[in-house]
């Protein structure tokens, strides 16, 4: 955009002087120092949620909870790295009350980096798992590593952990705020053991001030309900009310989840999951394919490809937790990574037994045929892969009728647009009446990544909708009502006014009044009255 600079390494400017550039020696370091000293500007509560497993799902759930009922902004999707928490960090508003900012390590010392860069204020620890463990000397080292995170969360803060776990327990002991674990003590929520329904996971919720309501995740996986109860108790030592989370939780939105469902008119289920090592995230997903199951059917495995990162030691675990979580039948490729599995279950002398194909092709003929009703085939597979990759003359057989939503095209066609118009015209995409029936959310956040400078919608309930599943972008109201006018300054949405009555609606409301100058309830780049974008 005019005005515009980039930051670059030095030596890599512009020869002809052309573009304004900014020389440093390490842009990401530059980049990161930047957002050290917006995090001083930043009068928000910040909430970090680190962890192995399930930042992200927490992290979405706790600003869909939290946002009911007061300004709160939330990382855009897993920007958890060294890069992507400062990105996160330029991203929130000044005025918001409360910011959750997602964090992750892969290797050590990285922690040390994001905590100088986030300075929370509390801190939510989801679990310690296997992943990237390998890079840790062992898990205590990796318990050490993420709480680097609290390590000055002042006394009047807190760590809340989502397990009972000895090895963060150990790592917590020199914090001076106070500590609390998820589901062990009266003084938090309480939850019921799930119950299935048709519309999702359903669990009785009662809260320390005796205040008792069922809450439902609108999926099958207890894991994602657990994520979605640890926010809801982080939501609580957040200071919001037990009627509020119980309403929020009527109205929340779950995000995509890395997990993908088809089910077959003759009563075939398939779930693709990312392929991974990590026994918490393979025990979740078995988990998951052995409740959907029929009384006679299967739960299937399939590991359509090489697995990452694997070692003997990560083999024995993911054939331990294949047999211990229920798996009936394993399937997987002459690659060395499935051999090893392979062996190991073979070395249990337990269930289950695992046949390896020598191609892909072998693998999908095999599956057509030895799937049946009741069945339900868990396909592990790169998160870059579609499910249809892996099944596709299944998947045939399976949805004779159906609608294909291309990204890639829609992709094309913001950066065609952009071609267009240039850098100084803003772009909107119009996303109203569920983006036309085609899913409000999935394409708002495609449209977002791709480019697009606002999101337009009717009412303001469809951009409240977006908000708790997570979407950041600036979005225009449209067709906004003055009753609504409190609703769009605490969820950052901008309305356009388009009548007097409207505008002294406006002039009445505290948020948009004298002083709203000031950005409360706006993020970056809109402002407090909403008019034609790049008008």
């Amino acid at each position: 955009a005019d005005g515009g600079a980039a930051v670059v390494a030095s030596g890599c400017g512009p020869a002809d002087g052309g573009a304004a550039v900014v020389e440093v020696d390490d842009p990401l370091l530059a980049l990161q120092r930047l957002a050290a000293w917006w995090r001083t500007q930043i009068q928000a509560t910040v909430v970090a949620v680190a962890g192995s497993n399930g930042k992200t799902t927490t992290k979405d759930a706790l600003v869909s909870l939290v946002g009911y009922d007061r300004s709160v902004y939330g990382s855009p999707g897993s920007y958890n790295s060294q890069l992507g928490v400062a990105l996160a960090i330029l991203d929130c508003p000044r005025h918001c009350e409360v910011a959750v900012i997602e964090v992750g390590v892969s290797d050590p010392g990285e922690m040390a980096h994001l905590e100088a860069i986030v300075r929370p204020d509390r801190v939510v620890v989801t679990n310690v798992g296997w992943r990237w463990l390998s890079h840790f000397q062992d898990r205590s080292h990796l318990a050490r590593e993420i709480l680097q995170i609290a390590q000055r969360v002042p006394s009047g803060g807190w760590v809340l952990f989502g397990q009972d776990d000895a090895d963060l327990k150990q790592a917590a002991s020199s914090l001076v705020c106070e500590r609390f674990v998820a589901g062990t003590s009266s003084a938090l929520p309480e939850f019921s053991p799930p119950q299935h329904r048709p519309e999702g996971l359903v669990v009785d919720a009662t809260f320390p001030d005796t205040r008792r309501g069922a809450m439902t995740v609108a999926s099958p996986s207890e894991e994602i309900l657990v994520d979605f109860e640890l926010a809801t108790t982080a939501a609580w030592l957040l200071g919001s009310g037990s009627s509020s989370l119980l309403e929020a939780a009527a109205h929340y939105v779950a995000g995509s989840t890395r997990m993908e469902i088809w089910r077959s008119p003759g009563g075939v289920t398939i779930i693709r999951d990312v392929a991974t090592f990590d026994p918490i995230a393979v025990g979740s997903a078995v988990r998951t394919i052995t409740r959907l199951r029929k009384p006679r059917g299967r739960a299937v495995v399939v590991l359509a490809d090489p697995l990452p990162g694997w070692d003997d030691a990560s083999a024995s675990a993911m054939a331990q937790t294949l047999s211990t979580e229920g798996a009936t039948t394993v399937f997987g490729l002459d690659v060395a990574s499935h051999r090893a599995v392979a062996e190991a279950l073979a070395g249990t002398g337990a269930a289950p037994a695992m046949r390896i194909f020598p191609t892909t092709d072998h693998l999908r003929r095999h599956l057509l045929s030895e799937l049946e009703a009741g069945d339900v085939a868990l396909v592990q597979a790169p998160r870059d892969r579609s499910i249809s990759d892996m099944s596709v003359a299944l998947v045939e057989s399976m949805a004779p009728t159906r609608l294909y939503l291309d990204l890639s095209a829609l992709e094309e066609n913001v950066a065609t647009f952009r071609r267009i118009i240039g850098p100084s015209v803003l772009l909107l995409g119009v996303v109203k009446a569920l983006a036309y029936g085609t899913d409000s959310v999935n394409i708002s956040s495609c449209l977002a990544e791709t480019g697009v400078d606002w999101l337009g919608v009717s009412g303001a309930d469809e951009g409240v909708a977006l908000r708790r599943a997570g979407v950041n972008a600036p979005i225009l109201v449209l067709l906004g009502t003055a009753d609504d006018l409190d609703k769009m300054a605490r969820h950052r949405l901008t309305p356009v006014v388009y009548s007097t009555t409207m505008l002294e609606a406006m002039l009445r409301t505290d948020a948009w009044g004298a002083g709203a100058g000031s950005g409360q309830g706006q993020g970056q780049g809109q402002g407090p009255v909403g008019h034609a974008p790049g008008g």
